[in-house]
């Protein structure tokens, strides 16, 4: 037997089965008694035949095999149950542990895997694992016992028969480790072509109206048609190896059974084996046999097991260099993000994205962010939120690592596309479990600060009012102030709107900029804008270009610098970054 790798998903697996110790005690006791209770049957009709048969005698023998059968179906039943319980509770608890991590994964992980892809992946190792933990619990050990006591029963029987039955085994052992390569190799295989195929179906169907306005149906449906031709060409190899395998080690056990039966047979006409002797030993030797078939995809599910658990290993520990939190001592109460030869490129780029910004942002101020399309803005914003990590030079937030997890709580950003979830707009809003837990004093004031309370009365909406995956219910303009209500409530020092005004009307979107000197009296604000006009609600205007700070100064004299006038003259190249 292969054990799978240890790591944090072994440890998870452990610590869940130490819960559960006493549940897999009796799955242990209900084994011993199918393997006892199976082999009970044999013995109990090799002592009917050792003497002449009676009516009284067969009546008493057949009721006590029908007591072993009971035996052997209600320990099996019960048995199979607990196990489907286990296995069930295993494969939630992991998944929910594995996507839980998943959620704290650094952005640069899902810009270059699909999220679609990484569930698709984590779902498939689960199940393989999940088919592990059955394929032991509820076959291995049972099919163990039964040899190892069949094997003790053959040799106290007859070690003739019992060689001449076993000479198979070496030559089935080889077959299978000679194959158990390639098996490995179309479980990978299969395992990239089913994540292909769902995250094509998933991202397919998160994108339906954009597919339905550019008429892609029918491209998107021969992409599925060809993952799907890829999925079964690779499932077709893995079952073919399986089958080979399979089928060789039932046709090496039975033939054994066969061979034995003839060679037992001439012993019987000889007179020198009972014929209840031999009746016992094939039965004993057929129960073996299905027990040595029933584990002979030990190899393929321990190696899909294995992979499965050093898959997920590796992407759960799949993390940046972390950086060593400093606490410098705070000689200025004024700069509370500072950035020190700040660069940065994204994975799969050519170029950086930010070249060694040198920056201080003071607290409780609003500053405006502007910038050619591509300039680099939007990513100076990302990395201030911590959605990257992999960059050089310095961010300090209150003079503490921006990576730091209690730093990166200090920040909110209200993004271009928010997400929200399907539940009560005030648990969408606060982003707390229980209402009990609620401030409904501070949920009512940045209703009103984001001029959400608008949209609940035009709408007739309560605080309880549900809300659908990803606000479907609400409109553009009404999901932008639902997210900016959201960064509102939070205890953040620091608020980053990135074009978050986009979808709101000229009367909403000026209702919150007269709120903004009044936020910025406890949080520092960042906007990134494309609205010129709105500049002037800001202490400071930022001009980015080809990913450095060209130019800051006040909206009053930032509009004579030559940077701000090239952008002014040409407002489009403002639009909003990829």
């Amino acid at each position: 037997m292969i054990f799978i790798p240890e790591g944090i998903v072994f440890q998870k697996l452990k610590t869940l089965c130490a819960k559960q110790h006493f549940t897999l005690f009796i799955v242990a006791v209900l084994n011993v008694l199918v393997v006892i209770s199976s082999f009970g049957i044999a013995y109990t009709v090799e002592l009917l035949f050792q003497e002449s048969v009676t009516r009284e005698r067969l009546n008493y023998f057949v009721s006590f095999i029908l007591l072993l059968l009971i035996t052997f179906v209600l320990s099996n039943g019960l048995r199979q149950k607990l196990v489907f319980d286990i296995k069930e509770m295993l494969s939630n608890k992991l998944l929910s542990f594995a996507m839980g991590r998943m959620l704290y994964k650094q952005q640069e992980l899902f810009d270059v895997t699909s999220p679609s892809k990484l569930y698709s992946n984590i779902d498939y190792d689960v199940k393989a694992i999940n088919t592990y933990v059955h394929f032991i619990l509820s076959i291995f050990f049972q099919a163990s016992g039964t040899l190892l006591c069949g094997l003790i029963y053959l040799l106290a029987t007859s070690l003739y028969m019992t060689l001449l039955s076993i000479v198979t085994v070496p030559l089935v052992i080889l077959i299978i480790f000679k194959v158990s390569q390639r098996v490995s190799e179309a479980n990978t295989h299969k395992r990239e072509t089913v994540a292909n195929l769902n995250s094509t179906i998933i991202e397919s169907l998160s994108g339906i109206q954009s597919i339905k306005i550019h008429r892609m149906e029918t491209l998107l449906g021969e992409q599925i048609e060809s993952g799907a031709s890829q999925v079964y060409n690779a499932t077709k190899r893995l079952h073919s190896l399986e089958s080979i395998v399979s089928g060789l080690i039932i046709f090496g056990s039975f033939s054994s059974v066969i061979f034995v039966l003839w060679v037992g047979g001439l012993n019987v006409i000889e007179g020198s084996m009972a014929s209840g002797e031999l009746v016992a030993f094939i039965m004993v030797l057929l129960l073996m046999s299905y027990s040595f078939a029933s584990i002979s995809d030990i190899n393929s599910v321990t190696t899909k097991a294995r992979n499965a658990v050093s898959s997920l290993d590796s992407l759960l520990n799949q993390d940046p260099a972390e950086r060593l939190a400093s606490a410098t001592k705070d000689t200025s109460t004024h700069n509370k993000i500072e950035l020190t030869d700040l660069s940065f490129k994204y994975q799969k780029a050519d170029s950086e994205s930010l070249c060694a910004i040198t920056h201080k942002f003071k607290e409780h101020e609003v500053y405006s962010i502007i910038g050619r399309s591509g300039s680099g803005k939007s990513t100076l914003i990302k990395l201030i939120a911590g959605l990257y990590q992999s960059y050089l030079g310095e961010i300090l937030i209150h003079q503490n690592q921006k990576n730091s997890q209690s730093t990166h709580q200090k920040v909110t950003m209200v993004e271009q596309d928010p997400f929200f979830f399907s539940g009560p707009l005030w648990q969408n809003i606060t982003l707390q479990l229980s209402f009990d837990n609620v401030d409904e004093l501070k949920l009512k004031r940045v209703s009103q600060l984001s001029n959400f309370d608008v949209v609940m009365q035009s709408n007739g909406f309560t605080f309880n009012s549900e809300v659908t995956l990803n606000a479907a219910n609400l409109s553009g303009g009404e999901k932008q102030r639902l997210a900016i209500a959201r960064a509102l409530y939070s205890d953040s020092d620091i608020l980053i709107l990135d074009e978050a005004t986009n979808s709101l009307d000229l009367a909403t979107e000026s209702g919150l900029h007269s709120h903004l000197k009044e936020i910025a009296k406890n949080k520092t604000v960042l906007i990134i804008t494309h609205n010129l006009n709105s500049i002037y609600l800001s202490d400071q205007v930022i001009v980015v270009d080809s990913g450095q700070i060209v130019a800051t100064d006040t909206p009053q004299n930032i509009i004579k610098n030559e940077h701000f006038r090239k952008i002014s003259k040409n407002p489009e190249t403002l639009q909003k970054e990829c």
